[in-house]
């Protein structure tokens, strides 16, 4: 077991940093994983699963704003350095219009990749982690980054089923690996930071069973106590 994570015996890990204390009413989750891993699947789960303790809000990253849309057009120019200062524009103004309001009332958001998959997905186009993480410093650290993990030929099959892929679920089509080993070092680097991060093998899990195990854990350790119903 590393040093920054301590394990579950929910088949996950969690690293054993304090929450974040800038945000104190509300309650951030952020799941991340690799391309066809089940992240949106997760999300709409884990709104059932929460329902009775919370009335999650969720977002999606790229928005489908005008940034979300340039984000991604700039990314099949492989404009990297663009598309990192876009994406992080664009989930900086996601943050201001429904994250942080949602908050501060006491809501519980979901969000759909956050800055854990923005640094990942940064380095596999050679951007350093550091200049990642400057981007989207100021924006609400999560109480919990969730980590999907899978074999990569499962998340590889679902990418072939898909219609419309960008470059990135192109590339992961073909070998997943390289993104989740990204996903991993950039987990590592955001716990050293004090980010709590739990990680998830969902090859063996459903979606309903992931989503059951995360709110059981969220109401054990009484993140959803002061939340807004």
């Amino acid at each position: 077991m590393s040093r920054w994570t301590r394990r579950y015996a929910l088949g996950m890990e969690m690293s054993a940093a304090p929450p974040n204390e800038s945000v104190t009413t509300g309650v951030l989750l952020a799941v991340e994983g690799c391309s066809g891993v089940g992240k949106t699947t997760l999300v709409a789960e884990l709104k059932v699963a929460l329902e009775g303790a919370a009335t999650p809000l969720s977002v999606k990253l790229p928005s489908d704003g005008a940034l979300g849309k340039l984000a991604r057009e700039l990314l099949e120019q492989q404009a990297f350095e663009a598309v990192a200062l876009t994406a992080a524009a664009d989930r900086a103004l996601v943050a201001q219009n429904t994250v942080l309001p949602a908050l501060h009332v006491g809501g519980v958001v979901i969000a759909d990749r956050w800055v854990l998959s923005s640094l990942a997905l940064n380095a596999l186009s050679g951007l350093p982690y550091d200049f990642s993480y400057a981007l989207s410093s100021r924006l609400p650290q999560p109480n919990l980054s969730i980590l999907l993990l899978a074999d990569a030929k499962v998340t590889e099959a679902r990418l072939r089923d898909r219609e419309d892929r960008d470059l990135y679920e192109r590339e992961a089509m073909i070998s997943a690996s390289p993104e989740q080993s990204r996903l991993v070092e950039s987990a590592r680097f955001l716990a050293r930071k004090g980010w709590r991060i739990a990680e998830f093998d969902v090859g063996s899990l459903t979606p309903t069973d992931v989503a059951k195990r995360i709110a059981t854990m969220l109401k054990a350790q009484g993140l959803l106590g002061n939340c807004q119903t």
